[in-house]
């Protein structure tokens, strides 16, 4: 009976061991498998920025004065204030305001600026309205023997110049836009990608120049109630076509850099200065460089102050007022 109890024993322990041997081999090896990978895209930035600064005028800046019988020149300007400046060379009898007291035979120039990064199409029109009892409108510059008055009004726009009438002149121009001054950034704010002007290292935008000049008969007789035209010029912006675009666009236009940091004006140099009893006396460089006879006005305690300066190039300053005078 002993014996049978160890025999049973011993095959348990043995069938212990070979099931646990059977166990460890009973798992297949691996031999293919899987997984997901998520698709994203980092996102999207537009560059078609687009930034068009049209011009800033007002309602004089294409108003003008016609004096075809020169009176303004025959009474050394007696109607205006003092001080008040007209053409002296090449004088063509039509006057636009650009400064204060200063006329022109030609407008201010004002500005259509691309500050964007693509190029854009800028339509530009001018004509004339008629007044009641307009003088002759004139289709190119009077003649030195013209015998019956006339006017003749141009506006250059990019470089290209047309006369003006009733009907609309019309300049339709490519601006280019200025991609280099723009840069990818993220917008932590928007959380996005954005396309953004530069902060620094900006090279030159394009802008197209826009300005109106007139000249008007000399010495014929007009009415008293001769009127003068009114001028209207007009400007707008938009995307260039992409397709069936049969705009003729002007093909000799000549467009102008603009900085949004200007140049730094040019200084007058000074050739001596002095300080005697309360007046300072500067006396400006002469000879080649000479601006002495150019120089109209000088700011004091930044009021302008106007004076009449002699060929010694010498001013006085005393208790803010700008007088000619000398000290040597």
């Amino acid at each position: 009976m002993v014996n049978f109890k160890k025999f049973v024993a011993a095959a348990l322990a043995a069938t212990m061991v070979i099931g646990g041997s059977v166990t460890a081999f009973a798992t297949d090896p691996v031999t293919e498998g899987s997984q997901d990978g998520a698709g994203a895209s980092e996102g999207h930035v537009d560059k078609n920025v687009v930034d068009v600064v049209l011009p800033t005028t007002t309602a004089t800046t294409f108003a003008y004065t016609m004096d075809p019988e020169r009176l303004i020149t025959a009474t050394s300007a007696a109607r205006f204030d003092e001080g008040t400046s007209f053409p002296t060379e090449n004088d063509t009898g039509v006057y636009f305001l650009t400064a204060e007291k200063t006329y022109a035979n030609t407008s201010n120039t004002v500005q259509v600026i691309n500050k964007g990064a693509v190029e854009q199409k800028v339509t530009i029109k001018a004509k004339l309205t008629a007044g009641t009892k307009d003088i002759a409108v004139l289709s190119a510059a009077p003649a030195a023997d013209a015998t019956t008055a006339g006017l003749y009004l141009t506006a250059k726009v990019a470089n290209v110049t047309k006369a003006l009438s009733t009907t609309d002149a019309e300049w339709y121009l490519k601006l280019p836009g200025n991609d280099a001054n723009y840069e990818v950034a993220y917008d932590t704010t928007e959380t996005k990608y954005v396309y953004k002007k530069k902060t620094s290292g900006l090279t030159a935008w394009k802008a197209a120049d826009i300005s109106v000049t007139g000249a008007v008969t000399n010495g014929i007789a007009v009415e008293s109630d001769t009127t003068a035209p009114q001028i209207t010029v007009s400007w707008k912006f938009e995307n260039v076509p992409a397709q069936n675009d049969s705009t003729s666009y002007e093909s000799s236009a000549a467009f102008s850099d603009f900085s949004d940091t200007p140049a730094a004006p040019a200084t007058t140099p000074v050739a001596s200065c002095a300080y005697v009893d309360g007046v300072i006396y500067v006396r400006l460089v002469t000879g080649e460089n000479a601006v002495a006879s150019k120089l109209t006005s000088v700011k004091v305690d930044n009021t302008t102050k106007t004076a009449s300066v002699g060929g010694s190039g010498a001013i006085a300053i005393a208790s803010g007022t700008l007088t000619a005078g000398s000290h040597t």
